[in-house]
């Protein structure tokens, strides 16, 4: 859990050392009022090794908006305006870019526009948007289970976009990547749908609560044929087929 935190206490000598320790020293707040973010740390003396960025949940395939820092007196302050634009979208991400000396935890923006009608939903777009962390079954649930019997769904493009632009950030940042893995259906046909990558399959296994021998063997035959009929539909048959579908699950 990137929000979790631990306390540390030493005892010696008559007094009582206390450190706290969490995943991340530097977090995000957020001002509606006056449309900026600011960074809250408890190690950081100035921002200047900190690289922002804001990126619309609703389309992870786009290049995300660089912050620019408020400067005193030639300094950053670690202080962000946000765009004009932040309400004609989202909801929005605001994080550490790649090449930033500095990680802190991603901040949540909620879009102004909402879709209310759940069941109506079948992109992870508007999944995005209508997210409620509260809700029995969320509308990223529904649309992972979408995904799971159609191999070319738009959420498999979705999901691919958001691996390419954002690897290096933690996995569990978005909240796509946690629900796939609660769908061990969707996780199989996920691993078909990229080939197999050693890098997200490393990362599912360190960063999320993924044990490979848990999932049933159904689902991987169930991947297999979704992934064999995609084949077919390519013109690929016969032998070819088998040898490719061989050595993908090798």
């Amino acid at each position: 859990n990137l929000d979790s935190e631990v306390e540390l206490s030493i005892k010696g000598c008559g007094r009582t050392e206390r450190f706290v320790i969490s995943y991340y020293s530097t977090t995000v707040s957020y001002d509606k009022d006056n449309n900026l973010v600011s960074l809250n740390s408890r190690t950081l003396r100035d921002a200047s090794g900190v690289k922002a960025i804001l990126t619309d949940l609703t389309k992870p395939e786009q290049t995300p908006h660089v912050l620019v820092s408020r400067v005193s007196e030639g300094v950053d302050t670690g202080e962000y305006e946000l765009p004009s634009f932040l309400n004609d979208g989202g909801p929005w991400l605001v994080l550490p870019a790649e090449n930033s000396k500095v990680a802190f935890r991603a901040r949540f923006i909620p879009s102004d526009k909402k879709d209310s009608d759940v069941l109506e939903i079948n992109t992870l777009q508007k999944a995005a948007r209508a997210f409620n962390p509260r809700d029995e079954v969320t509308s990223i649930a529904k649309v992972v289970s979408q995904m799971a019997d159609d191999w070319n769904h738009s959420g498999w493009t979705y999901l691919q976009s958001t691996w390419k632009q954002f690897q290096y950030l933690p996995m569990s940042t978005f909240e796509v990547w946690r629900h796939l893995v609660r769908n061990p259906k969707a996780l199989a046909v996920a691993l078909f749908k990229f080939d197999m990558d050693a890098q997200l399959i490393a990362k599912l296994e360190t960063q999320l609560p993924v044990v490979w021998e848990f999932i049933p063997i159904q689902c991987w035959l169930d991947a297999k044929k979704l992934f064999g009929d995609a084949l077919q539909k390519l013109g690929v048959t016969g032998e070819m087929q088998a040898d490719l579908l061989g050595k993908v699950i090798d």
